[in-house]
């Protein structure tokens, strides 16, 4: 069934929904490929969430004509991303997520 149909936004929720879970992070939204432009990507965007009240948004882009199967291989590369940029955010203390967050501290 999914072998060579495109990957759905139904398939990417349930992919990356509960797969993200362990490593602290929550599945916000999947955004729909432009269709407009040659190299159409799906984003998903995961929240990781510090206690400190202080959020970061983490990226992920998909081909929008990858398979099931294509995005279901690459899964555990795509996971050990999330991993890393989850792991660099909670390592992070309160003070820099803070800072961060203060509009004063961009550039």
């Amino acid at each position: 069934m999914h072998n060579e149909t495109p990957i759905t936004k139904q398939a990417l929720q349930e992919l990356f929904g509960e797969s993200v879970v362990s490593l602290r992070l929550e599945l916000v939204r999947v955004s729909e490929p432009r269709k407009d432009v040659e190299s159409a990507r799906w984003v998903v965007y995961f929240a990781a969430r510090c206690e400190c009240g202080v959020a970061a948004m983490i990226t992920i882009e998909v081909m929008a004509d990858r398979s099931y199967e294509q995005v279901h291989q690459a899964l555990p590369g795509l996971h050990q991303h999330l991993a890393s940029r989850a792991k660099a955010f909670y390592a992070m203390p309160c003070q820099v997520h803070q800072r961060m967050g203060r509009p004063e501290s961009r550039p």
